[in-house]
């Protein structure tokens, strides 16, 4: 079986795109996140494909070129929504561009190879005529030996010299046409490829959408998206997470955080009863215990309360949903289009909306914000919230008892192993916002991969990328 010839720009082409090396360039996508908001990021990707292959900077126009089909054609389609009657149209012209971006990637490669041709040529020349101009010097060297030409001690030629025409003189410099050509340079920023402004702020961001729950999960681009920043400074996240795991642990120990299991969680009732089967359906679960909890006559809920939810409430709701926008029986379904429908059917009011915000959970800046919401500007004494991190919601229930104290309850509907027993849904109570601080962390860092790890030590947050980023958020609070 005769072997695959390798091109003339295959080492080139890998050190521009080897997602072994480069886990950014795997671009997983998020069913939590709006489909539109990938079709729009791609969008602005074709645009910058063919302008860096009009100008022919072919290195840009190939990564540009990869990253379009690697998203339209891997990534995306393994979206939720993908198959959704609603994005039909952008399925249809992100599957016509990637045909189009595919062919003209092939023409990218070939001049490429052109153009290690062309160096590999200048660099045999430069070496031939190394070679040839280093024989020269051996030749001149040689006949200054034979016509016994030497220098005196004090270095003036002897007499013998004196009498011989000089040798011709070894050549002291390389041709430049023929020197070896020089590294190509590096693609531009993306941001640099458009005229457009920059992107807003984070915080500008946050204050563009508090009163709204349909038309926000991460700040819009307003730029064409760039690669993750490379980290400037050496950071290992597990080190972080380790002192995470160990305050947790000692705020278990002094009482201030208590775990409680729950008797049933997410999915548990599918083998049973396929009318109460609630898996996937945590965008569901946790704004219908956050109603609960709102609607709660007492500080909270019961878990009875929690429990019957999970198997009894979420499955009807969760059907007609996923009916209702095309979507697969088991598929996930962005948060704000539950929201949206909650809203719809009455069973949340628009006046309990106090905000949302998202962004880098392992930021402290980021998380003030949501912090600053479940405190409320009234200090209102019972609030909740949903949170949607790495592929699933939580719910965080604000409660105030009766001698004033403030706890924050975390509902996690899916089965955690972090009590005795069976895995099942769990509740974390936490004394004091201090401490609910603490047990957020340690929620995030029990769902970080080592891959996630590997990715967050790699590359700094990155806004404008914020979809692909293992450690993006969202949260919508309301209150009573």
């Amino acid at each position: 079986m005769p072997s695959e010839v390798i091109r003339p720009s295959h080492f080139r082409r890998k050190k521009l795109w080897d997602p072994s090396i480069d886990p950014s360039l795997n671009f997983n996508v998020s069913s939590m996140f709006p489909i539109s908001k990938y079709y729009n990021v791609i969008e602005k990707i074709h645009f910058a494909f063919y302008k860096a292959y009009l100008s022919g900077e072919l290195d840009q126009a190939y990564i540009y070129g990869k990253r379009y089909a690697t998203m339209a054609m891997c990534s995306i389609p393994k979206h939720e929504y993908y198959l959704s009657p609603a994005h039909l149209a952008d399925k249809n012209k992100s599957i016509r561009k990637s045909t189009e971006v595919i062919g003209i990637l092939e023409k990218v490669v070939a001049g490429m190879d052109r153009e290690e041709e062309e160096r590999d040529r200048q660099q045999k020349k430069y070496a031939e005529r190394l070679a040839a101009e280093e024989v020269s010097k051996e030749r001149f060297d040689a006949d200054l030996a034979m016509q016994g030409v030497h220098s005196m001690p004090n270095g003036v030629p002897s007499p013998a010299a004196l009498s011989v025409p000089p040798a011709t003189p070894a050549p002291t410099h390389i041709s430049a046409a023929l020197a070896p050509p020089p590294p190509p340079f590096p693609p531009p920023s993306f941001k640099d490829i458009s005229s457009e402004p920059s992107p807003p702020s984070y915080f500008e961001a946050m204050a563009s959408v508090n009163g709204s729950t349909g038309n926000f999960i991460a700040p819009e681009y307003s730029n064409l998206p760039p690669s993750p920043m490379r980290k400037t400074k050496s950071f290992a996240v597990k080190e972080l997470i380790d002192i995470y795991m160990m305050e947790f642990s000692d705020l278990k120990r002094k009482g201030k955080i208590a775990i409680y299991p729950l008797g049933t969680h997410q999915g548990k009732m599918r083998e049973y009863n396929p009318m109460r089967d609630s898996t996937n359906g945590c965008a569901v679960i946790a704004p219908l215990i956050s109603i609960h909890h709102m609607r709660s006559g007492g500080p909270g809920i019961s878990d009875d309360v929690i429990e019957r939810v999970i198997d009894d409430e979420a499955p009807p709701i969760l059907r007609q949903v996923r009916q209702k926008l095309g979507l697969r029986s088991e598929a996930l379904i962005v948060p704000s289009d539950v929201h949206d429908y909650l809203v719809d059917e009455k069973l949340l009011k628009q006046d309990q909306f106090v905000g949302v915000c998202g962004g880098n959970i392992l930021d402290t800046e980021h998380l003030s914000s949501f912090y600053n919401l479940l405190e409320g500007k009234e200090s209102v004494s019972k609030m909740a919230a949903t949170l949607f991190f790495r592929e699933h919601v939580v719910c965080i229930l604000k409660m105030t008892r009766s001698n004033g104290e403030v706890c924050y309850d975390l509902v996690d509907s899916m089965p955690r192993d972090v009590v005795r027993g069976p895995p099942t849904a769990v509740r974390i109570r936490c004394k004091g916002l201090a401490t609910f601080k603490n047990a957020l962390f340690w929620y995030a860092s029990k769902k970080f991969t080592e891959d996630n790890c590997n990715y967050i030590d790699l590359n700094d947050w990155d806004e404008m990328m914020c979809e692909f980023d293992p450690r993006v958020f969202q949260a919508f609070v309301w209150k009573a």
